[in-house]
């Protein structure tokens, strides 16, 4: 469980009460949560809060599931919705496209 509030003495009380029904620990200011990085600069009163390793885990995965080429299209090359899937098998092999993951990602 993460307590945040600008009240210490009232962070305080709710600490003392909560431990009265659980055990818990104080593992005292937080740096991580839910993978996302907390930094604090208290002199100037901000938080910072960064996804790096996140973004570096997802970026890798695409990077070694990546074909290598020269270039990914010529330069000619124009999309259209008219490419897109419309038809249930079309759906289903571009499911298997790891495109979508990594903007759903």
């Amino acid at each position: 469980m993460l307590i945040v509030g600008q009240n210490s003495d009232k962070i305080s009380k709710l600490k003392k009460k909560i431990s009265k029904f659980f055990a818990m620990n104080d593992l005292g200011p937080t740096k991580r949560i839910l993978g996302i990085s907390i930094f604090h600069d208290r002199k100037t009163r901000k938080i910072w809060l960064s996804q790096e390793t996140y973004i570096e885990k997802v970026l890798k995965w695409f990077v070694d599931k990546a074909k290598q080429v020269a270039t990914p299209f010529p330069s000619h090359f124009m999309l259209s919705s008219k490419q897109s899937p419309t038809c249930e098998k079309e759906k289903e092999d571009m499911a298997m496209v790891p495109y979508s993951s990594g903007v759903g990602n």
